[in-house]
């Protein structure tokens, strides 16, 4: 008897550890709304974004994807599942992004699609918003 519940318990706990890790690593695009971006420099080597803060509370950031399309670089943002705080924080002070996008015409953040996203560079541009 013994021998069982200690079979059950070990199944129990490695099904609860491959739970989470599983949700852990699932990931959502973030709404570019509730992002914010201080400052985007861009030269011929690098494009920059500095400050960025996510303000929205309780979501936890996951990293970015970088999607290209007719000269417009999309930057989109991944929240994980998990809650990692209940406060608005900084995602980074300095993302740093190789800049083999010659003849970039705006960088977006970007939601679920393309559709969905805010420009953040060049500002007070009359480009796509």
């Amino acid at each position: 008897m013994p021998k069982q519940v200690l079979v059950t318990a070990i199944a129990v706990l490695f099904f609860i550890i491959a739970g989470i890790m599983l949700i852990n690593l699932y990931t959502t695009p973030i709404n570019p709304s509730v992002l914010g971006v201080k400052e985007v420099t861009t030269t011929d080597q690098s494009i920059t974004l500095k400050g960025i803060v996510l303000v929205e509370s309780a979501t936890s950031y996951k990293g970015y994807k970088l999607g290209y399309e007719d000269n417009m670089l999309y930057i989109k943002f991944k929240k994980g599942f998990l809650v990692s705080n209940l406060k608005p924080k900084p995602i980074a002070d300095q993302i740093s992004i190789e800049n083999k996008y010659h003849g970039l015409k705006a960088i977006y953040l970007q939601g679920d699609s393309t559709e969905d996203s805010r420009m953040i560079w060049p500002q007070n541009s009359t480009l796509r918003q």
